[in-house]
């Protein structure tokens, strides 16, 4: 019974978490590359361009996802929230304010703990990319 909760839990996580992140990199890239291969004139230099910076944008993205989900940012936006109580002294810290940048880096820490592999998705449609990048690349420099 719990091998098919697990397995249910995993099947969740791909339908609703990693699925629509693919398809709307997927999506992204390909605006890229159509909008840089038919707004320079469809040859097969815009094409090369335009699949190497799709391919880079995606893998950019991918990163910084990877940087953010490991609580790289946390300090800044510990910040803004101090800043936003800073300038408005007649708003009133809730319950959830912190007492500090440590208490607000565990918290996104427990919330990040599902969200660990969020940044394949993007990855992965970045390599797709980089696939015909390197193709178009042979065949121009053979050619």
């Amino acid at each position: 019974m719990q091998n098919k909760d697990e397995i249910l839990y995993i099947l969740r996580r791909l339908v609703f978490i990693y699925l629509p992140r693919f398809i709307i990199g997927s999506i992204a890239a390909t605006a890229i590359f159509l909008s840089y291969y038919f707004g320079k004139g469809p040859n097969i230099m815009t094409a090369l361009d335009g699949c190497f910076i799709a391919s880079m944008s995606l893998l950019v993205v991918g990163i910084l996802s990877f940087v953010t989900n490991k609580g790289f940012f946390d300090i800044f936006a510990y910040n803004g929230i101090k800043i936003k109580y800073y300038f408005n002294p007649m708003a009133k810290p809730s319950e959830n304010t912190f007492c500090g940048t440590y208490d607000y880096t565990k918290s996104k820490e427990e919330k990040r703990k599902d969200m660990k592999l969020v940044f394949l998705s993007y990855i992965a449609v970045g390599l797709i990319y980089l696939i015909p990048t390197i193709t178009i690349y042979i065949i121009y420099k053979i050619g």
